[in-house]
């Protein structure tokens, strides 16, 4: 919009003084004795020379568009003597669409001049506006002086709106840029929804998680307005507080359940492990144990009874525990051998037995069955190599023939296979008496003895699946102080079928 100041014409007010002097000798009241001699006096006015500088109130101007102005148009008012004429000390910059100094040179009839300076924006936005915070990126419009310009109006780069502060903004309209200050405020506190909670004894919940939809544009501190009891199990009401950058607050209620933790973690890839003697054992390849609380947990192995210089089988146990206290074990065997390409050929040819011999279909008895009719036919030798099971038993598999310890190792090892619990027995001997080798066997029935090697034909017995007494009934048959099957029973935390 412009606007015009008519040129202001001051004219000079003439101060006329008029002043009568009297004689300061003589008395009033001799004025009539003297009349002839009267003597009256009349002083000459006299004009004071104009040297005060013109005064005037400027404003300053921000305009739509322009491009013709004349100093009047800065002047609100002005005061002097006489007449007083403006100019501009410089040119005005009419492309410019930024805020520009403007000097005024002011000079009255009588000579004096007076400069003053002022500020002009000639441009089609507005210089600046607030805008709040949460309400998101603001439309260009806002900024325009006149909609008219709203179809022509782009932003250059589109203003963050993510904290309070004074941002530049600038725009194009019909092509030409113009630039503006937008002050994000934020007055708004944030918004959010709850969600219920609930958690183990021992673990922790972060204010966060138990809010969804959380409405706020700057960034947010979350914080319980008391924290919450996670060591004892119980229903919990809490109150969260939400902070802005700009101190506004909100608080929120939820409940939160504390549960006490019973169950154990669960442990993963725990095996018998195959090494050549003297090679380094790696306990947790493949290992792990995962808890339904608490993710993955760390594996301990107790490995103290491994000898990695001498073959044989030597007992490992894992462990794993939550934070609750609640712990996992499972144990497996460090299977020490002399050749580890004799074990890969052995556990072939088991795999190959094992697809001879079982059925998806059986039962776990008809499995144990099974391994006992195969191997029972065994020759006997009378001997074999007790110092390297797996060199034992892959010659009990191929050449069909041994003693006792080959018919108990490979009748393990099918066992095995077949995922039938079993345990080693081992004669109590006597100074003197030879050793013999058998299995207590478990086919979700009960423990009973398993012996799959070959009696005398003077002594027949099916010693598969017996009982105790069974076992007991036949070492009197034969004699020599029950020793055929007399064994340890201390041994065994398992109750064996009487």
């Amino acid at each position: 919009m412009r606007y015009r100041l008519g040129l202001l014409l001051l004219t000079v007010t003439a101060i006329f003084g008029i002043c009568s002097c009297t004689d300061r000798g003589v008395d009033m009241l001799q004025t009539a004795a003297f009349a002839d001699q009267a003597d009256t006096a009349t002083c000459t006015p006299e004009i004071p020379a104009d040297v005060t500088p013109p005064r005037a109130v400027i404003s300053t101007l921000d305009l739509y568009e322009t491009d013709q102005l004349v100093p009047q148009d800065f002047i609100v008012s002005i005061s002097d003597e006489s007449e007083v004429s403006a100019e501009f000390a410089e040119p005005i910059d009419y492309a410019s669409t930024s805020w520009q100094s403007v000097e005024l040179l002011l000079t009255d009839s009588a000579g004096n001049q007076a400069t003053y300076v002022t500020k002009l924006r000639i441009s089609k936005v507005i210089e600046k506006i607030a805008y709040e915070l949460d309400q998101g990126v603001p439309d260009v419009s806002v900024f325009l002086k006149t909609k008219a310009d709203k179809d022509k109006a782009f932003y250059i780069a589109e203003p963050a709106a993510n904290e309070p502060g004074e941002v530049t903004v600038a725009m194009l309209i019909d092509g030409e840029m113009y630039e503006s200050d937008l002050i994000y405020t934020d007055s708004i506190s944030p918004r959010a929804s709850v969600v219920t909670g609930a958690a183990f004894t021992g673990s922790y919940i972060a204010p966060e998680e138990l809010l969804v939809d959380v409405q706020e544009a700057s960034s947010v501190k979350y914080s319980y307005v008391e924290e919450p009891d996670f060591t004892t199990p119980g229903v919990y009401s809490v109150f969260i507080r939400l902070t802005d950058s700009s101190d506004n607050s909100t608080v929120l209620q939820t409940e939160i359940t504390v549960m006490q933790d019973t169950t154990a973690p669960v442990l993963y890839g725990v095996d018998d492990i195959v090494i050549n003697e003297g090679e380094a054992v790696r306990y947790l390849s493949g290992v792990s144990a995962v808890d339904d609380r608490d993710g993955e947990v760390a594996v301990t192995i107790d490995s103290s009874k491994v000898n990695i210089r001498k073959a044989g089988e030597y007992p490992i146990i894992y462990s794993a525990s939550d934070l609750s206290g609640n712990t996992v074990t499972g144990g497996a065997f460090v299977i020490v051998v002399t050749s580890a390409s004799d074990y890969d050929e052995l556990q072939e040819k088991l795999n190959q037995v094992a697809d001879q011999i079982f059925r998806d279909d059986m039962t776990m008895r008809e499995k144990a069955r099974a391994v006992y009719d195969y191997v029972l036919p065994i020759a006997y030798t009378g001997t074999s190599d007790k110092n390297n099971w797996v060199k034992e038993a892959l010659n009990g598999l191929t050449k069909r023939c041994g003693d006792c310890f080959t018919s108990y190792i490979i009748s393990k090892l099918l066992l095995d296979k077949a995922g039938i619990p079993n345990l080693d027995v081992v004669r109590l001997s006597y100074e003197g008496e030879s050793r013999h080798y058998w299995l207590l066997v478990n086919c979700g029935d009960g423990w009973y003895h398993f012996d799959a090697s070959a009696h005398s034909h003077l002594y027949p017995f099916e010693s598969f699946m017996v009982t105790d007494s069974q076992i007991a009934a036949y070492s009197e048959l034969r004699g020599g102080n029950g020793y055929y099957y007399r064994y340890d029973k201390s041994l065994y935390d398992v109750d064996i079928v009487p």
